[in-house]
């Protein structure tokens, strides 16, 4: 009887562990991910939210679709297979 309780302890010690390791360890970052912090000064709601926002990404560049047509196909290019293109939000080959 002490073995078997040893066991199961055992179990549900690692059980605990794998789960505590699971829960408490960061997320990776991905490739689309913004920058860390970079919505630190997003914390009101409503209008103020709004415009904690705005003044985020007030400092952008625009740059219309049609004005870089050429840059956008070579961005898109599958860097496998130069005869296909890759799909923005799943990257799948075409």
């Amino acid at each position: 009887m002490y073995s078997r309780f040893t066991t199961t302890l055992t179990k549900a010690l690692v059980c605990f562990a794998i789960a505590t390791c699971v829960l408490v360890a960061p997320a990776a970052a991905g490739p689309y991910d913004p920058p860390a912090n970079y919505y630190n000064t997003a914390t009101g709601t409503g209008s103020l939210l709004k415009s904690q926002l705005h003044n985020i990404i007030d400092n952008h560049t625009s740059i219309g679709y049609t004005s870089n047509r050429d840059e956008l196909k070579d961005l898109d290019t599958d860097p496998n297979n130069s005869s296909r293109f890759l799909l923005v939000y799943d990257r799948q080959s075409l």
